[in-house]
């Protein structure tokens, strides 16, 4: 990596934006969701589009006139009062440059998402090298580091996140395209369930609750297990309040009682006799035995069906 090489920036685009801004009283509200201040590289031109947003937000025009006075009447932070911002910037003549070099904001989207492209390149960089800082300290533990590095990579992460709306006639459209098309709903497998609510959704956030030792942990391992078999979907489980080997018991227990194995004539094995047989205080039988082993060759041939299917 060459230490010479400039930040990643986008001056023109970072120059069409605020040009449309000041021209078309209508650009602000196309990019003012998604748009971050500090997106532009420049400080003159974040100090310009702070004082359009400012004025936008207050309901009051963005044009030329109005951000040139603004900007007039206000004296950056540390710095003094005989001096205000539209010195700053560049005064009238940058403001007058941006609106001349501008045709429309008829691509001030596009723009957008160019100058948000960079910022989000730049602020890798930036957390690149605080990662780095964080490898050479050999004073905080190595979980803490991986946890801080993974944080940082994160929150770049979200910075992709945008709060973009739809029209009513683009979802009405992909709806139109659902219905004609195959987009399953997946049953649970509880026949009762599935009458009140169909089946899982993809896309959709489906929450199961109840009070404590009422079965919610089988029965969501019953629901992974019914994705990965019957639908032959790849599913994962993770627990807060349970061991990677407590699900797996849970798991042998679960398929020797599942209806979809029934043709494999499994001894059924409740997850207390699992447990006693631990705590020595019994001794599984062969038969049960035998259908824990059967139950992990049969989890073999599933993953192995899961990983050629496309």
């Amino acid at each position: 990596m060459n230490n010479e090489q400039l930040p990643p920036a986008n001056i023109e685009a970072e120059e069409a934006i605020l040009g449309g801004i000041l021209l078309d009283p209508m650009a602000m509200s196309r990019v003012e969701a998604d748009l971050k201040i500090e997106a532009f590289s420049l400080y003159s031109h974040q100090e310009i589009y702070r004082a359009a947003l400012t004025l936008y937000r207050q309901m009051k025009p963005t044009d030329l006139m109005a951000v040139s006075t603004y900007l007039c009447d206000r004296a950056a932070p540390n710095q003094c009062r005989d001096r205000n911002l539209l010195e700053q910037v560049g005064g009238t003549a940058k403001l007058a440059q941006l609106v001349n070099r501008t045709v429309s904001a008829v691509n001030i989207d596009r723009y957008t998402k160019l100058v948000m492209d960079k910022y989000v390149r730049r602020q890798l960089i930036f957390s690149g090298h605080e990662i780095v800082e964080l490898g050479y300290d050999n004073v905080t533990d190595l979980e803490d580091v991986l946890n801080d590095s993974q944080k940082k990579v994160f929150a770049v992460c979200e910075l992709k996140m945008n709060s973009q709306t739809d029209s009513t006639a683009e979802i009405s459209i992909e709806c139109f395209n659902d219905l004609e098309s195959d987009n399953p709903i997946y049953e649970t497998g509880l026949y009762d369930l599935d009458d009140l609510m169909v089946g899982f959704e993809p896309g959709t956030l489906s929450i199961l609750a109840g009070r404590p030792s009422m079965g919610k942990s089988a029965i969501s391992t019953f629901f992974t297990l019914q994705m990965a078999t019957k639908h032959q979907l790849p599913a994962i489980y993770f627990s807060l309040e349970m061991t990677k080997k407590q699900l797996q018991y849970r798991l042998w227990s679960l398929i020797s009682q599942f209806h979809c194995y029934r043709h494999l004539n499994l001894t059924q094995i409740r997850g207390d006799r699992i447990r006693k047989h631990r705590a020595g205080r019994i001794n599984l039988t062969q038969p049960e035995m035998e259908a824990i082993s059967r139950s992990e060759a049969l989890r073999g041939l599933l993953k192995a069906g899961a990983e050629r299917s496309p």
